[in-house]
């Protein structure tokens, strides 16, 4: 949604979401008790949950009033994630398994 609240000035904001179920890679190698080094061979799926991402933003673009030579923009943003999915290396080295992770966040 944006909104001009001047002619040189536009306030803009959204809102959306994101799924993506997890990918076999991750599928294969997602067993705690069976870490792997790569994952390079396919078996039964883990239970590993879809991740959801909602994303919400805001900012603000415009122009100096000396014409369009100078334009700007500034925006903000967050991502909330349910069930992310992150490697977690375990005492062995270079071995792990991937796992759900109940909540990560990204902005900027």
């Amino acid at each position: 949604m944006a909104i001009r609240a001047l002619p040189s000035l536009t306030l803009f904001g959204s809102y959306s979401e994101g799924f993506r179920a997890p990918t076999a890679a991750e599928l294969t190698c997602a067993d705690p008790n069976a870490p792997c080094n790569l994952p390079n061979a396919f078996i039964a799926d883990p239970p590993l949950r879809p991740v959801v991402a909602r994303t919400y933003e805001f900012g603000a673009r415009g122009k100096l009033l000396l014409g369009d030579a100078l334009q700007w923009s500034l925006a903000f943003f967050r991502t909330d994630v349910s069930d992310d999915i992150l490697f977690t290396q375990t005492q062995t080295t270079g071995a792990g398994f991937f796992q759900n992770v109940a909540k990560t966040r990204r902005q900027g």
